[in-house]
Formats: structure tokens, sequence, C-alpha cells
């Protein structure tokens, strides 16, 4: 399945882990941080991919991981593009009759 929402930016995982903690602290504990501090739903969406029990040892381990799964994200993106069948040298059906 493609994930279809915005990538949050580098810069709001980065403010998350500064303000939220401690660490080592487990996936469903970013979602709530980021709720309460009013991150977007599309951040909120993207904390949610990772699983329930997920720990974040510290604040390097969060961010290495957010960035490996935009990542993946952004190469399934590129895959399904990729992939995606080209209109190029169809005619339009009912010209070719």
């Amino acid at each position: 399945m493609i994930y279809n929402r915005t990538l949050p930016s580098m810069h709001s995982l980065k403010k998350l882990a500064d303000w939220d903690g401690p660490f080592p602290m487990k996936g469903y504990r970013m979602v709530i941080g980021a709720d309460r501090y009013g991150f977007d739903d599309d951040t909120i969406h993207f904390l949610k991919l990772f699983p329930h029990d997920a720990v974040f040892r510290d604040r390097d381990d969060f961010l290495r991981r957010c960035e490996e799964l935009e990542l993946l994200i952004r190469s399934e993106w590129e895959r399904s593009v990729e992939i995606a069948p080209s209109s190029q040298g169809y005619g339009d059906a009912r010209t070719q009759a």
C-alpha cells in the first residue's frame, strides 16, 4: 500500500525529539507527545506507522529510524511511478478505428 500523506519535515521530528521525553520511549508515547505539543496530523500519522510497542532508545535512535522510514516511503513512491503504465505511444482508441 502506498503511503499517501505528506511526510513530516525532519525539523519537526527533531523538535518533537527535543520537547518530548525522557528516552527511552515507546512508539505510542511519541504519538501522544506529538498530539500534546500540537504537531500536525501528517506527523502524527507518520509516527503511527511505527509499532505501538517500538522502543526508541534515545533521540538519535528515534531520528535515525524516522529517516529510515522516510527513505522506505520515498523508495515506494519512486517504484510506483516507475511501474505506472505510460500513455506514450498509445493513441485514443476512438481515433484508431
